[in-house]
């Protein structure tokens, strides 16, 4: 695995994803899929074995998404594998998790505490929290807005970009992109 995924996977495919999803896969492939599969050839690869992995990282108290993040990583290196006839079939897509457990209801800010907020907070961070706040933004959205982005005849902001460490790239979905009214 780990001579593939340097030799063939990383050079080929990594380029054709958004750079944080780059930097995310490295992450995962580094610390913890090579480290656990990386002397493995690609056809010894089962199931079960991944099976067991994932299982594990849910034992160490990693949650249920992070998990399933190692399998999504695993399952698009060993598609590759599979698509370029290395191996006949992606056994991660066969891994299964555990149903998420039910998560307790995310607290959220009532209208007496966003304003105790941002009366808290001093300039540009005060502006910054405020737009996030009324507009829905995410984070990369609000930093890569420019004057471009605002279309004051339509009262609009026209979200077109994220930035991610520096890095201008498109919106995370097809349906970030969208204008928001101000």
């Amino acid at each position: 695995l780990k001579d593939f995924v340097q030799k063939d996977w990383e050079p080929v495919v990594l380029p054709t994803l958004k750079y944080a999803t780059q930097k995310h896969y490295k992450y995962v492939l580094g610390t913890h899929l090579i480290p656990v599969f990386g002397e493995h050839r690609l056809s010894d690869i089962s199931r079960e074995a991944i099976q067991i992995f994932l299982i594990a990282k849910l034992r160490e108290r990693l949650s249920w998404e992070t998990v399933h993040h190692f399998r999504c990583a695993l399952s698009k290196v060993l598609g590759a594998a599979q698509e370029w006839n290395y191996i006949a079939d992606n056994p991660a897509r066969k891994a299964r998790l555990p149903r998420r457990e039910h998560q307790s209801e995310r607290s959220i800010l009532t209208p007496e505490q966003i304003q105790r907020l941002l009366a808290a907070l001093p300039e540009p961070s005060k502006s910054a929290a405020t737009l996030l706040v009324l507009t829905g933004l995410r984070i990369g959205e609000l930093l890569a807005l420019r004057w471009k982005s605002v279309d004051l005849g339509a009262q609009a902001l026209c979200i077109t970009e994220t930035v991610y460490e520096g890095h201008f790239d498109s919106p995370k979905t097809k349906r970030s992109v969208r204008s928001i009214p101000i």
